[in-house]
């Protein structure tokens, strides 16, 4: 699994426990772990993980 792929995994873990205002980049990154460079090589925030993972599960 590629970063990308970790950090969306564990941003749902996180989602489905926690309310997205408490979802932090700092805790996914310390989580993954990543560097938050590498986080923000692939999104921009934390609502770009999320605008991509709606996205997925719409596209099927």
């Amino acid at each position: 699994m590629n970063a990308r792929e970790a950090i969306k995994n564990q941003f749902m873990k996180e989602y489905v426990c926690r309310d997205f205002t408490t979802i932090t980049v700092k805790g996914l990154c310390a989580a993954t772990p990543v560097a938050r460079s590498t986080f923000y090589s692939y999104f921009n925030n934390k609502d770009d993980v999320k605008e991509e993972i709606e996205n997925e599960l719409i596209d099927g």
